[in-house]
Formats: structure tokens, C-alpha cells, sequence
């Protein structure tokens, strides 16, 4: 992992804690899906999550909205179904999912490997 932040959270210990996910982020993941129904979606996306490894890790994200606290969530890539999926979550008490859809670039993970959408 040189050059790299190391991920700020614990992902087996977010694996464990209550999943939180929005409906855009829902949504968003439809799109890249043949599943139709969000329930679905919201099913294969936690899914995909528990299948997350270290291994996968790729960088830690920065948020700077206008307003409030600066945001950190750290980026997975995961390639399932043919797809290439950017993962990035956060914990706050229970895990937030912020972000699930299909990469819309390489990913280039901490140990160097590269996946290419």
C-alpha cells in the first residue's frame, strides 16, 4: 500500500453492523442490473457487500460539501456479473452505504492491481 491511506474503517466490522442504504443509491445500482424491483437491487447489493475483502480496497474517498463536516468513505472495487462495481461506505454507528453503481473508470486498488471497467 504504498503511497496509500490505509482504509479508515474496519470492514469486517462494518460487515457486521446494520446496512444502510438509500434509495438513490438503490436506484443507481438498478440502473447497471436486470433486476427491476428495489428490493432485489437492495438484496444483491448487501449481498455484494458481505463479499467484499480486504484485498479490495482501493482509496479512501474525500468529501468537501459547501457546508458542514468534511465526509470519508472508503472505495472498493468488486467485479461480480461482468460488472465493475464502486463501492464506498462509511460507519457512523451502523455502516452507510454512500455509494454502489458500476465504476465509471478503472479502479486501482492498494495493492497496485488494476480493474478495468
Amino acid at each position: 500500500m504504498i503511497g496509500h491511506r490505509p482504509p479508515r474503517y474496519d470492514l469486517r466490522a462494518a460487515q457486521q453492523t446494520d446496512l444502510e442504504i438509500s434509495e438513490s443509491c438503490i436506484r443507481r445500482a438498478g440502473q447497471s442490473l436486470i433486476r427491476d424491483r428495489p428490493i432485489e437491487v437492495e438484496r444483491y447489493m448487501r449481498s455484494l457487500f458481505r463479499t467484499l475483502t480486504p484485498a479490495d480496497f482501493a482509496h479512501v474517498e474525500v468529501i468537501r460539501p459547501r457546508a458542514g463536516r468534511v465526509i470519508r468513505g472508503d472505495v472498493y472495487g468488486k467485479r461480480n456479473s461482468d460488472i465493475l462495481w464502486f463501492i464506498k461506505f462509511r460507519v457512523t454507528g451502523s455502516t452507510i452505504l454512500m455509494s454502489c453503481h458500476e465504476a465509471e473508470h478503472d479502479l486501482t486498488l492498494a495493492d497496485g492491481r488494476v480493474l478495468r471497467r
